[in-house]
C-alpha cells in the first residue's frame, strides 16, 4: 500500500512549518514519519513533545473538514513509545504560542499519541486559506501512515474573479479613503496595486483597505486588486479614482502704521489649487469674516497693526470641496518715534556747543534735517542758538525736535612752566604756558609772538594777552632769569711703557649741557686719548650751550723689571746637534699695553727655546719693546753618547762552517746598525761561519760607534768504528753482509 507513498506527484513533507504547500487533494494522502528532527515542545498541546515532526499545507476548499489519521507500521523510538500525534493550524505557530494565539489558530490536535486511527475535525476553515499539518512519532516513533478526508473538501481550485472596486472618487489629495471588494470565493490574498504607485500609500489587507492619498499627488490614478490563493492565481479588478488638488494659501507683506498718519499697509494672499477659494484671516489670534474670491493673489488693505494669519482655506467649487494648508504670517506694527536731547552750552560765544540727540521707537537706521542744514544725529562746535531736527526712521515715519544751545562767558586761567637761560651764546630759556579751557585760544605777546609757548629766550620779562572765543580774556607776565651751565671735565691716566706711544686719557663730562666737543692740545677732538706718548696734555671742553672749561692732565712712563733663566741640555750626537736651551723669562709675558716678548740668539735664531744644538755658548737678546730690553749667554756641553757592543760565539767542528757568534749592545742611541769585518754581513749576529777572527762595528742612531772583536775555534771529535760480517752462503749470487757501527 505505502510503495507509491507520497503519491506521484506530491511534495515531500518539511521539518518546519512554512513548506511546502500540498496543492493536490489531500483525500488519500500517504507518506512515512521520518526520523531526523530535533526534539522540541508540541505547540498548543502542553506538556507534549515533537521529535521526528513533519509538516505540509493544504488548501481548505470547504468551511467544515474531517480528516482521518491512520498510523501503521509503528517502531518504537528512543522513548519506547509507539504512534503518532499531530495538529492543524491557521498560521504557522511560534515557538511558545500563548493561550490566546492557539485558541485563534489552532483547528484541532491529537496531543497524545494514537496507534489507531484519529480524526481531527474543524468546521471554521476559510475557503482558500491554506492550513498547516504536523505529523510526528512519539518519542521519535517512525510509522506510515495514511489521510482520508471524510468531510469537507481539501481539492485546491482557482479563486472566482472579483467584483468591482468601491470607494470615494473624486477626493482631495493628502485625506485617506476606504476602498473595498466583495469577498471573492476560494481567495485567500488580496494584492492591491496603484497606479502611479506615487499617487498614494495603501494600508490594511484582505478585500478592504485605506488609501492615504499623497499630498503632492493630483489627477486620476488607478487602483487594482488581484486575488490568488496558495494554489492558483485569479483575476484582477480596477476602480479609476479622480484625485483632487488640495488648495493653498500664503499670506506676505510688509509695512508699518506710523501713529498720527493714518497710512495703510496692502497684503497679499497666494493662492493654488482650483479657484474659486474661501479663506479666512485672523488679527492677533481673532478671526475676521471669511473672504471668497476667484483671483490670486488677492490684495487687501488694513490701517490696523497686529499679526496677521491664515487660518483655513477652502476651495469650493470641487465636489467635495477640499480644504487646503495655510502658511506665512505677517506683523504690521504701529510705529511711534520719541525724540530726546541734552545740550552742552557754548563759551565765549564760539563754536563749540552740542546737542546730544537720542532716539527711541521705530526702525533704525534714522535720517536727521536739522535746521541749520546738519544731517547728523548730534550737532558739535556749535554756536550759541535754537536748532529744530526732522527725524525719519527706516519705515518713513517721522518727529521734530527742538534743541536750544546757551551761551557762557568765563574769563580763561593761566599757569606756566619757566625755564632759565642756559647758555652762554643765544637765548635757551623758555615758557611753557598751559590755558583752561586749553582749546580755542590765541595769543599775543610783548615780543610780537602769537604761539601759545616761547622757546630760545634771552633772560628778560615777558607779557601775554590770551582771547578764548569773541569776549574771554586774561593776561600774564613772566621773568627769564640767566642761570649759564658751564661743564666739569675730570681724567685719569695709564702711563706709557717702555716709552712707546702706548698711555691714554680717559676724560669724563659733569654739568653743562650735552653734547660736548672736544680739543686737546696735540690736537686731537675725541672725548679721550689713546696710544700717546707720556707728557703733560691740556683738554678744553665745550658744552651744547657754548661754555667752555680747560683741564690739564700729566702722563708719566713705567719701564718693567725682565729678568731670564734656562736649562741646557747637553750635545750627545756624534755627527749633529743634539743640544739646548729652555728659556724662562720673568714675567712670562709683558705687561698691558705691551705685545710678546721678541728673541734674538747669537746663531741667528728667533725662537724662545732653541734646540738642536751643537756644544758651544749661546747668547740671546730678549725684547718687550720700546727701552725694554734684557740679555743672557748659555753653555751647551759635549757628552756624546755611545754604544757598548759584546759577543759570545759558538765553536765550528771538524773545520765546517757550523760555528755562530751572539752580539748584543748596551747605551748608546737606538736603532743600531751593524759592520762585520771581511764582508760577513750586516746582521746584528753571525751563523754558519768558520774558526778565525771576527770585528764587529755598531754605530748608534746618533751617530757614535764602537767595536768588539771575536775569536771562533774549532773542535774536531774522536770516532770509534766495530763491524759484523756475515760470510756468502750462495752459489749463484753473493748473499754476504758487513754492519758497521759507529
Amino acid at each position: 500500500m505505502f510503495a507509491q507513498c507520497p503519491p506521484p506527484g506530491f511534495p515531500t513533507s518539511g521539518n518546519n512549518c512554512g513548506s511546502p504547500v500540498i496543492c493536490e487533494n489531500l483525500d488519500g494522502y500517504c507518506n512515512t514519519i521520518n526520523n531526523n528532527n530535533q526534539s522540541r515542545a508540541f505547540p498548543c498541546c502542553a506538556g507534549f513533545t515533537l521529535n521526528n515532526d513533519e509538516w505540509f499545507g493544504f488548501f481548505a476548499g470547504s468551511t467544515t473538514i474531517t480528516i482521518d489519521i491512520t498510523p501503521s507500521n509503528c517502531l518504537p523510538g528512543g522513548g519506547g513509545q509507539l504512534g503518532l500525534q499531530s495538529a492543524i493550524y491557521a498560521t504557522c505557530p511560534p515557538a511558545n504560542p500563548s493561550n490566546a494565539w492557539c485558541n485563534a489558530n489552532l483547528m484541532d490536535s491529537q496531543c497524545s499519541c494514537k496507534q489507531n486511527t484519529f480524526t481531527l475535525t474543524s468546521n471554521n476553515f476559510v475557503i482558500g486559506q491554506v492550513y498547516w499539518f504536523v505529523f510526528d512519532g512519539c518519542s521519535g516513533s517512525v510509522c506510515d501512515y495514511s489521510v482520508d478526508v471524510t468531510a469537507g473538501q481539501t481539492t485546491p481550485f482557482p479563486p472566482d474573479d472579483p467584483g468591482a472596486v468601491t470607494g470615494p472618487t473624486p477626493i482631495c489629495q493628502g485625506t485617506t479613503g476606504a476602498y473595498s471588494v466583495p469577498l471573492v470565493n476560494g481567495a485567500s490574498t488580496y494584492t492591491w496595486t496603484l497606479v502611479p504607485a506615487t499617487a498614494g500609500t495603501i494600508t490594511g489587507s484582505g478585500n478592504s483597505i485605506n488609501v492615504n492619498w499623497a499630498a503632492g499627488f493630483s489627477g486620476n490614478a488607478e487602483l487594482c486588486v488581484k486575488v490568488s490563493n496558495a494554489c492558483y492565481q485569479g483575476g484582477t479588478s480596477c476602480f479609476t479614482v479622480n484625485v483632487l488638488p488640495k488648495p493653498t494659501a500664503t499670506i506676505s507683506g510688509s509695512g508699518v502704521i506710523c501713529a498720527g498718519t493714518g497710512n495703510s499697509v496692502d497684503l497679499t494672499v497666494t493662492l493654488t489649487g482650483d479657484p474659486d477659494w474661501k479663506f479666512v484671516y485672523s488679527i492677533n489670534g481673532v478671526n475676521q469674516p471669511p473672504v471668497t474670491t476667484s483671483s490670486s493673489p488677492y490684495i487687501f488693505s488694513t490701517t490696523t497693526p497686529g499679526t496677521f494669519a491664515l487660518v483655513n482655506v477652502y476651495s469650493v467649487d470641487s465636489n467635495p470641496d477640499c480644504q487646503g494648508t495655510v502658511s506665512g504670517s505677517v506683523t504690521i506694527n504701529q510705529i511711534t518715534l520719541n525724540p530726546g536731547s541734552t545740550t552742552v552750552a557754548a563759551i565765549c560765544g564760539q563754536d563749540n556747543g552740542s546737542v546730544d540727540l537720542s532716539v527711541s521707537g521705530g526702525t533704525a537706521p534714522y535720517t536727521y534735517s536739522w535746521s541749520g542744514g546738519q544731517t547728523t544725529q548730534d550737532l558739535t562746535t556749535t554756536p550759541p542758538g535754537t536748532y529744530t531736527v526732522t527725524i525719519t526712521d527706516s519705515n518713513g515715519c517721522t518727529k521734530t525736535r527742538s534743541a536750544t544751545i546757551s551761551d557762557v562767558i568765563t574769563a580763561p586761567t593761566l599757569t606756566t612752566v619757566i625755564v632759565n637761560n642756559t647758555t652762554c651764546t643765544n637765548g635757551n630759556g623758555s615758557i611753557d604756558l598751559s590755558v583752561t579751557p586749553a582749546s580755542n585760544n590765541s595769543y599775543s605777546w610783548s615780543g610780537g609772538q602769537t604761539t601759545q609757548d616761547l622757546v630760545d629766550l634771552i633772560p628778560g620779562t615777558y607779557t601775554v594777552t590770551v582771547t578764548q572765543g569773541v569776549t574771554c580774556t586774561a593776561t600774564g607776565t613772566y621773568t627769564v632769569t640767566d642761570t649759564p651751565s658751564l661743564p666739569n671735565p675730570t681724567a685719569t691716566n695709564v702711563s706709557s711703557t717702555c716709552n712707546l706711544p702706548n698711555g691714554s686719557v680717559d676724560a669724563t663730562v659733569t654739568g653743562g649741557v650735552s653734547p660736548y666737543t672736544y680739543s686737546w692740545s696735540n690736537g686731537a677732538t675725541t672725548q679721550d686719548l689713546a696710544d700717546i706718548d707720556s707728557g703733560t696734555y691740556t683738554l678744553t671742553v665745550t658744552g651744547a650751550n657754548g661754555c667752555t672749561k680747560t683741564l690739564s692732565s700729566t702722563v708719566a712712563n713705567n719701564d718693567p723689571h725682565i729678568t731670564l733663566a734656562a736649562t741646557t741640555q747637553p750635545n750627545t750626537s756624534c755627527n749633529s746637534g743634539t743640544g739646548s736651551v729652555n728659556l724662562t723669562p720673568t714675567p712670562a709675558v709683558p705687561p698691558a699695553p705691551l705685545g710678546n716678548y721678541t728673541y734674538m740668539w747669537s746663531d741667528g735664531s728667533t725662537v724662545q727655546d732653541p734646540v738642536d744644538l751643537l756644544p758651544g755658548t749661546y747668547t740671546v737678546t730678549i725684547s718687550a719693546g720700546g727701552t725694554c730690553t734684557t740679555t743672557g749667554s748659555y753653555t751647551v756641553a759635549d757628552v756624546p753618547n755611545k754604544p757598548s757592543p759584546t759577543a759570545t760565539f759558538v765553536g765550528s767542528t771538524c773545520n765546517l762552517l757550523n760555528g755562530s757568534i751572539d752580539a748584543s749592545v748596551s747605551g748608546g742611541v737606538a736603532p743600531y746598525t751593524y759592520e762585520w769585518s771581511g764582508n760577513n754581513g750586516t746582521t746584528q749576529d753571525l751563523t754558519n761561519i768558520g774558526p778565525g777572527a771576527y770585528t764587529l762595528t755598531v754605530t748608534g742612531a746618533n751617530g757614535c760607534t764602537q767595536t768588539v772583536a771575536v775569536t771562533v775555534t774549532n773542535n774536531d771529535p774522536v770516532f770509534t768504528i766495530t763491524g759484523a760480517l756475515q760470510p756468502n752462503t750462495a752459489c749463484s749470487s753473493g748473499n754476504g753482509s758487513i754492519d758497521l757501527m759507529l
